[in-house]
């Protein structure tokens, strides 16, 4: 705050019991005190401090006021004055804003894509060791159960339900996920079992993307051998025309 008493100008400021660095700026706060009460906490030539309200303390500094233009601002105080502190607002400027907002942008732009591309590898990789899960369970699922021969649905290689024990339509050999049909991101599906003397002698199965390019880039098979294979657009022809792994 700034006021005028015998030629000289006052900046006073009144705040918290904190250290005070004046830099000749008015200060205003939302507190209004007397005139009165502040120039008596304030000697000529000197800062001092005063206490009027307790937690607060009153600095000032005299400097000159012998410009015409000063003389105008400043006047003298009356017994019933009041001064307004100002406190001094921080933020960002709208420049700041917008360079952290492209950093982000730009940030993002970079990160995601790359993230697909893990999430899909990721999927890529579950599909793939599903199906030699399946593979796996299905020379078990032949040997415990002789007489059906392998098994030509997920239900069959299932876990049973709670408290039941495993049969050759529920053998408990893959997870109730996977026995589901869908498993991180893929589709599994049996493709053709064959039969002889009513015992399935073979067995196909296909693992496709659930949304293609998204959830997975690949197409992966398998079938009796045991050998995994990948096609790039089709399980149906993975088998026969499909990349070994």
């Amino acid at each position: 705050m700034c006021f005028r008493r015998d030629g000289h100008a006052w900046v006073c400021e009144y705040r918290p019991d904190a250290p005070v660095t004046f830099d000749g700026n008015c200060h205003r706060d939302e507190r209004n005190l007397s005139v009165a009460g502040l120039l008596a906490g304030c000697a000529n030539g000197r800062t001092q401090q005063n206490q009027p309200h307790s937690g607060w303390r009153l600095r000032c500094n005299m400097v000159s006021a012998t410009s015409t233009s000063r003389r105008k601002l400043l006047r003298e105080p009356g017994q019933g004055d009041t001064v307004q502190v100002m406190k001094r607002q921080k933020g960002f400027s709208l420049i700041e804003l917008l360079i952290v907002v492209a950093i982000i942008l730009i940030i993002a732009a970079i990160a995601i894509p790359n993230l697909l591309r893990s999430r899909i590898a990721a999927n890529e990789a579950s599909a793939v060791g599903s199906l030699r899960t399946l593979n796996t369970s299905e020379v078990t699922y032949n040997s415990t159960y002789p007489s059906t021969g392998f098994a030509c649905t997920l239900a069959a290689l299932g876990p049973p339900a709670s408290g039941a024990s495993a049969t050759s339509t529920a053998a408990g050999l893959i997870d109730s996920n996977l026995a589901g049909g869908n498993k991180s991101g893929y589709a599994f599906s049996p493709g053709t079992c064959n039969t002889a003397n009513s015992i399935t002698v073979d067995y196909q199965w296909k693992a496709d993307p659930q949304t293609p390019g998204t959830t997975g880039q690949r197409f992966f098979c398998t079938d009796v051998s045991g050998v995994i294979k990948f096609h790039t657009s089709s399980s149906s022809t993975c088998l026969t025309g499909g990349t070994p792994i």
